[in-house]
Order: C-alpha cells, then sequence, then structure tokens
C-alpha cells in the first residue's frame, strides 16, 4: 500500500525485468492479492493461462479469482504483447489492484542506457524499479550494454572497455540512465539482479 492506494510500479532498465515481475507477481498471490501485469513496450507471451491477449474482461475476472495474476497485451508480431488501450488501463487503475509495468526493453542484453524515447512509464507509477544484470561487469560495453554509443559518452568510457561496479552505480544514479522519466514523488529502487554467486554479491554490495 502506498498512502492508502495500490502501487504502480514500472520496472525499467535491463537484466532480469521480466524475472522481476514474476517474483512480485509470484509475491502478491502468495499474499492473495490478485495482481495485473502489463506493458508499455513489449513483453513475451509465455504459454500460461493468465497470460492473454487483448482485454477480454470476463476472462480477466475468471484468472484473477483461479490465478491471481493476470498478465495482459495488444497482441503484437514475434509472439509478443504490447501496450493495452489507455481506457483498459484506466480501467485496470480503477480496480484498484497492484499493477506492474515493463516500461523498457533492453533485446536480453544485462545493461542499457536509454534513448530519448525510453523508457515509457505510465504517469501515476507509484514506483520505479531499476534494473541492473550484474553479469554485465567484466565484460565489455560493446558486448553487454543495450545502446553501448550512449554508454561510452555517460561513462566517459571506450566501447572495449569493460563494466564495473563503479559504471553501475553510476547510471543507476543519473537521471540520464536509470532515474530517466521516474516521476516526482514516486519511489525509486535499483535492483542488482542475477546475484547468484559469490563474486556477483561481492560486487553488488560494491
Amino acid at each position: 500500500e502506498l498512502r492508502g492506494r495500490r502501487p504502480v510500479v514500472s520496472v525499467v532498465g535491463a537484466g532480469g525485468k521480466t524475472t522481476t515481475l514474476h517474483r512480485l507477481a509470484d509475491e502478491y498471490v502468495r499474499a492473495d492479492i490478485p495482481v495485473f501485469v502489463t506493458t508499455t513496450t513489449h513483453i513475451i507471451k509465455e504459454d500460461r493461462e493468465w497470460f492473454l491477449s487483448g482485454f477480454p474482461e470476463e476472462e480477466i475476472t475468471e484468472q484473477l479469482q483461479k490465478a491471481g495474476q493476470v498478465w495482459a497485451g495488444e497482441p503484437a508480431p514475434g509472439g509478443k504483447l504490447s501496450t493495452l488501450q489507455d481506457a483498459a488501463i484506466e480501467k485496470v487503475l480503477r480496480w484498484g489492484i497492484p499493477l506492474l509495468i515493463e516500461a523498457d526493453g533492453a533485446k536480453r542484453m544485462p545493461l542499457k542506457v536509454p534513448a530519448e524515447h525510453e523508457p515509457v512509464i505510465l504517469p501515476g507509477t507509484t514506483h520505479v524499479l531499476s534494473v541492473y544484470g550484474l553479469d554485465s561487469v567484466g565484460k565489455k560495453i560493446k558486448d553487454t550494454v543495450f545502446r553501448p554509443e550512449l554508454a561510452e559518452k555517460l561513462l566517459d568510457k571506450k566501447e572495449t572497455e569493460c563494466v564495473t561496479a563503479e559504471d553501475i552505480a553510476l547510471l543507476a544514479a543519473s537521471r540520464a540512465a536509470g532515474r530517466k522519466g521516474c516521476p516526482e514523488g514516486a519511489s525509486y529502487t535499483v535492483v542488482l539482479n542475477k546475484a547468484d554467486n559469490e563474486t556477483r554479491k561481492r560486487t553488488a554490495l560494491a
């Protein structure tokens, strides 16, 4: 809860946004709170019955009761779902249930620097989660960052140089990167993802 309102969570960045959304949605389901997940960019339509194309209200109601969660978006090429109509989003907001949104794309890379038109954060977002894949550290910028040419400028490094923990901290703090588009008054949280071995845990702590 946030001052009596259900949260609207926009997940941005790279290196595990969809995994983060799954984890959050599952936590709501375990707490017996129905949750709606969508995108302002694209997500993969997974082969689960609570992934729905379009905005079929009867099916949505049924799945919220049965599965506790619904992932929905307009059908898009390549087995993806894309942004719902504004009217559908408005309706979900009126339901007063948590709304989770994948608000950025990164072509499955662990890090990204957003272009001018990114990320696509819904007005009314109460929480922004900025995700970073720790598997990027020690790899060359050109091999691990989506939009490496923007990373070169922001980090003042060449694309052949390697990503460090300091680089992630700089991106996470920057209003041109992690904080870009974060609404005034929204809670901003950095998610250091893939901390699945001791080296990466040390990197996260650094």
